[in-house]
């Protein structure tokens, strides 16, 4: 990574991974957000930043599934399967949260086991899945500007 001006650019294999990574935290911050209004029951404050959560989360997924997963499986049969396990089963626990929020019995604990269930999905895919696209997409990308992702592929 270079420093410029106080700011961390990105070499360029990095960049998938530096991308994702950053949706990570930002999602993490979403988490804090969504555990404290659950504690103070507060179903009004929390539905808001819960239809935001759960919107920027699948589109999360939905990007990993639709633009490196397959390509990935092409080297890793079995982690990708897992992760997109693991995508059915986040897919599954939002819709289940949001039918408590919507019937004002969500319970902070439930929110926290969710949470719990995402950060060891996002430690899985920043140590194994990130570096791979980060080193793929170094080894591939053409120079011309393209977004990076554009370079997965299984050859």
């Amino acid at each position: 990574m270079t420093l410029v001006a106080e700011r961390v650019i990105p070499r360029r294999g990095e960049f998938i991974h530096s991308l994702l990574s950053e949706d990570h935290q930002h999602l993490e911050r979403f988490f804090q957000e969504i555990i404290a209004w659950a504690r103070e029951g507060e179903h009004a404050s929390l539905r808001g930043d819960w239809q935001r959560f759960e919107r920027e989360l699948t589109s999360h997924m939905d990007l990993e599934e639709q633009e490196i997963l397959p390509a990935f499986a092409c080297d890793h049969q079995a982690e990708a399967q897992a992760i997109r396990d693991e995508h059915v089963r986040i897919r599954a626990g939002l819709t289940e949260l949001g039918i408590d929020l919507d019937l004002h019995c969500l319970r902070a604990e439930r929110v926290e086991d969710f949470i719990g269930l995402l950060r060891a999905h996002a430690r899985r895919e920043e140590a194994l899945l990130y570096p791979w696209a980060s080193h793929r997409t170094a080894e591939r990308q053409t120079g011309r500007g393209e977004w990076p992702i554009c370079c997965l592929d299984c050859r």
